[in-house]
C-alpha cells in the first residue's frame, strides 16, 4: 500500500487519541479509528496512556499493515468507470476543466458514460474489483463482445468503447489505485 497517498490527522477526544485518514486521490476522509483499537489490532497491549507521538506511529503502522479499511482499489470496476465519467461528480473532469476550461465537455463525458453503461458494464464479470482487472479480463470480455455480439457496431463506436476504458485505467495507474494498466 502506498502510505504517502494518505494524510493522517491525530486528534484527541475525551482523553483518547484518534486517527483520521484522508485519501489524497479521492480527496476525502476515508476512515477514523481510535488509536487504542488500532494498537490492539496490531497486537499491542495498551495499559497506559498513549502519547500523541506514539499515536502517530501506531496510525502509520496500522495503515502500512492494511488494518485500516481504506477503499482504494477495492471499489468495483463498474463503479470506478461510471464515477470517472460522471459530469457532476468526477474529480478527474473537474481538475482537467479547472486547468484548462472546457477540456472535457459535458457531451463527451455523457457519451463515454453511455458507452460504459451500455457496452462495458453488461459484459464485465459480475462484481469485479478495479484491482482485479487485467489485460486478460478485458480481452476475454470486451474483445469477445466486440468480435461477437458487438461486431456490427460502427468503428467509431468501438473506438469510443475502448477510449471510455483506457483513460480511466491510465488515471487509476497514475493515482496508484492499480499496479498495472490493463489496457
Amino acid at each position: 500500500m502506498d502510505i504517502n497517498r494518505y494524510g493522517i490527522t491525530i486528534f484527541k477526544r475525551n482523553d483518547t487519541y484518534y486517527a483520521r485518514f484522508y485519501d489524497k486521490v479521492l480527496r476525502r476522509d476515508v476512515a477514523t479509528k481510535s488509536i487504542n483499537i488500532l494498537a490492539s489490532e496490531l497486537g499491542y497491549n495498551v495499559h497506559r496512556k498513549i502519547s500523541e507521538q506514539n499515536a502517530r506511529i501506531i496510525a502509520i503502522k496500522a495503515l502500512d499493515n492494511g488494518i485500516v479499511g481504506l477503499p482504494s482499489s477495492n471499489i468495483s470496476f463498474a463503479k470506478y468507470l461510471t464515477d470517472f465519467w460522471d459530469w457532476e461528480h468526477s474529480s478527474y473532469i473537474k481538475e482537467k476543466n479547472e486547468v484548462s476550461p472546457n477540456t472535457i465537455g459535458r457531451d463527451h463525458s455523457e457519451n463515454m458514460l453511455t458507452c460504459i453503461e451500455k457496452h462495458v458494464i453488461p459484459n464485465l464479470p459480475k462484481g469485479i474489483k478495479l484491482s482485479q482487472v487485467t489485460p486478460m479480463v478485458l480481452k476475454d470480455t470486451l474483445l469477445s463482445y466486440l468480435q461477437g455480439e458487438g461486431k456490427d457496431l460502427a468503428a467509431a463506436t468501438k473506438n469510443k468503447i475502448i477510449s471510455s476504458i483506457r483513460k480511466p485505467c491510465e488515471e487509476a495507474l497514475k493515482n496508484n489505485l492499480i499496479i498495472n494498466d490493463p489496457t
